[in-house]
């Protein structure tokens, strides 16, 4: 079974998805209102990725939030292309939702405009 044949959240318990993904420690990508993102190892291969863990009392305190976030996960799960972050798997266990998704080196678009000079040159970003 590959990543993309089941769609929507998959329920797992946190066993489970402890045996599944090996988080990286010290390897924080980001950080929100309803949860954090942090770098994960696939252990069966070994692949890299990063896990968006959103606290579901969180999240489920607005109807409306968890309404938003399904719809865009959806979105997010139809689409391929090479410049939008790829969605593996979506899981949820009792606490928890964990969108595993593509690891990207740069983190997310704001982090890689605002990378002082490396990425800004004159206040703009290069067409490449």
């Amino acid at each position: 079974m590959r990543y993309k044949d089941y769609k929507g959240l998959k329920t797992i318990t946190n066993k489970e998805f402890k045996a599944r993904y090996r988080k990286i420690l010290g390897r924080v990508c980001g950080e929100g209102s309803f949860g954090v993102v942090n770098e994960y190892i696939h252990r069966l291969s070994g692949v890299k990725c990063a896990i968006k863990v959103i606290i579901k009392d969180r999240i489920n305190s607005e109807p409306l939030y968890k309404e938003l976030m399904k719809s865009e996960l959806e979105i997010l799960e139809e689409v391929s292309h090479p410049y939008i972050m790829q969605i593996y798997e979506l899981l949820e266990d009792k606490q928890n939702y964990y969108i595993v998704s593509e690891y990207i080196k740069h983190g997310d678009l704001f982090g890689f405009v605002a990378d002082e000079g490396k990425t800004f040159h004159n206040g703009t970003l290069s067409e490449k």
